[in-house]
């Protein structure tokens, strides 16, 4: 069944991210595409993809850049040539992937595959609107690095246009419509195609996501990002799910030195395209199996309880350490742990038998670590503002669970508590004194009477907390 909408982010260099991606997931990924878009880079990656001819064009692309020690070298005016050697190089990449059956196979494909190009405004030469778009581009990034979608291109006057590479008849026109997509003077030429002047697509819309939901067909969205945005902007939107790279992209996005670092790049995307699925599944099944670890019996039920809430929690941690209050059957540390390798987790727990199980089903991730004891304790000895930010399900009513978190996350940091209903006035008085700001309640998509509460630490947290154990469960602050 095709009901998937698979858009490709521009990125330059950086795409070969997404190249490993789509290696990886290979048929049981485009057997459920119903309509593909793609931007810049993005699209040279869905032709090399969908070609079937990635790899010997990746080769060709290495034996182009021998030798290549600037990316921008002035001497080569001085022989009559472009300041930049990847125009060329670009192009004659994308020609080589549709040779050999590749532009058949690429024609042959059985759905759309939109690329998206800007038209510059009418009004401007060509060289100012180069400038004015890629800087007003770039501004945008500066001004507000949370924004997936560009909005001052279309509002400077430049407009979409789009293409389905299926009706492209030649290797060379393919290549026409990828180059113009991505037309970045003075890295890349000036786009011409079908009689038109155009830009860089990224200048309309660098993740153009919008273009496959036109397609009736398309149920669910996946988007391949390039560079990983701040906490909460990826992840799961409505009908889209935003990827990003678990780290830094190693390489820069017009990077065409031979000593790029292409293979670290391809290595990145290799290790998330597993998206640490056969741990977490192996947890889910661990869980469910030993008694006493969770209510839930039903495996369906086990992976929105503990998987998917879990995940929406770590989409607000900004920073580590994380700290798992009352971890029992790992949730929602180890979840947290997966989708973010690049921090260290502790999982919390007082009850020894938990505790063996913990480290059990910890030893697969590397950045775990269990730690037993209470949470009234660690929070007064060495767990006491030694977390960017403490998570907890299920651990107690939200004012105790509260009173026990605050004093582990450290001035600046937060605390995310997955909770039932709750009452907003109680929170804000144990925060208050606890040394919280204005708890924010965010209800969680799909899970009924289920939220998200999150409480910065805007203050360190008097000395008298946490009281002993026991006593925020028998006289609660609020």
């Amino acid at each position: 069944m095709r009901d998937l909408g698979l858009t490709l982010a521009g990125g330059g260099n950086r795409s070969f991210y997404q190249q490993a991606l789509l290696e990886a997931w290979g048929e049981r990924l485009w057997s459920r595409v119903a309509a593909a878009s793609c931007v810049s880079a993005g699209a040279a990656i869905a032709v090399l993809s969908l070609s079937g001819r990635g790899a010997p064009a990746r080769l060709h692309w290495d034996g182009l850049r021998r030798g290549i020690t600037k990316n921008l070298d002035v001497s080569r005016l001085l022989r009559g040539e472009r300041i930049a050697p990847h125009g060329p190089i670009y192009r004659s990449t994308i020609v080589h992937a549709l040779q050999d059956g590749g532009l058949e196979q690429l024609r042959a494909t059985p759905f759309p595959i939109w690329v998206l190009c800007s038209i510059p405004p009418k009004q401007l030469p060509i060289t100012v609107a180069t400038w004015l778009g890629l800087g007003a581009y770039s501004l945008e990034k500066r001004w507000n690095p949370r924004q997936l979608h560009p909005k001052l291109g279309a509002q400077l006057g430049f407009r979409e246009l789009v293409f389905d590479a299926r009706d492209c008849t030649t290797p060379d026109e393919v290549a026409d419509l990828v180059v113009a997509s991505s037309s970045t003077p003075p890295f890349t030429p000036v786009g011409r195609f079908r009689g038109q002047t155009l830009l860089d697509g990224g200048i309309c819309d660098n993740v153009p996501a919008a273009l496959v939901e036109r397609d009736a067909r398309v149920k669910q969205t996946l988007v391949l990002l390039t560079r990983p945005y701040p906490a909460g902007v990826a992840g799961e939107h409505g009908k889209r799910l935003y990827l990003e790279p678990s780290a830094r992209v190693p390489i820069e996005r017009w990077d065409y030195r031979e000593v790029a670092p292409v293979e670290e790049t391809l290595e990145l995307g290799r290790s998330d395209a597993a998206l640490y699925t056969p741990r977490l599944e192996r947890w889910l099944e661990s869980l469910l199996a030993e008694p006493g670890l969770t209510a839930v019996r039903d495996r369906a039920e086990a992976r929105f309880v503990h998987l998917d809430a879990a995940l929406a929690a770590a989409e607000l941690i900004e920073e580590g350490p994380v700290v798992d209050v009352g971890s029992g059957g790992g949730s929602p540390g180890i979840p947290i742990a997966a989708v973010r390798p690049d921090l260290r987790v502790d999982l919390l727990e007082a009850q020894q038998r938990k505790c063996v199980f913990l480290e059990s089903v910890s030893q697969a991730f590397p950045n775990v670590r269990v730690v037993c004891g209470r949470a009234e304790e660690h929070g007064r000895e060495d767990g006491r503002d030694g977390y960017g930010a403490a998570v907890a399900q299920a651990l107690a009513p939200p004012p105790a669970a509260l009173e026990w978190c605050l004093p582990l996350a450290r001035p600046g940091g937060r605390v995310v508590l997955l909770a039932g209903e709750v009452d907003l006035a109680q929170l804000s008085a144990v925060a208050a004194a606890v040394g919280g700001a204005q708890p924010e309640v965010i209800p969680l998509t799909g899970f009924e009477r289920r939220s998200l509460v999150v409480v910065s630490k805007a203050a360190p947290t008097p000395a008298r907390f946490p009281r002993r154990p026991g006593l925020a469960r028998k006289r609660p602050l609020a």
